[in-house]
């Protein structure tokens, strides 16, 4: 039995469908396809995003001093 998903398969061995569900959460986590929905669920204007990536990037500077 294969269980399919966008854009992932997997497959089910002996019935044992935990194993699978386990197998098929780990790619889609990998692929980042859900950090991305999460994303764009509301719009962030450009100059809210460059806000952030600034703030950001001072922050880690502070941090390596």
């Amino acid at each position: 039995m294969e269980v399919w998903g966008q854009p992932f398969t997997v497959k089910v061995v002996d019935g044992n469908i935990d194993s699978a569900i386990k197998l098929w959460k780990r790619k889609i986590k990998e692929s980042r396809k859900l950090e991305m929905l999460r994303e764009r669920k509301e719009f962030i204007k450009p100059s809210v995003k460059k806000r952030k990536k600034l703030q950001q990037t001072m922050r880690t500077v502070r941090f390596k001093k």
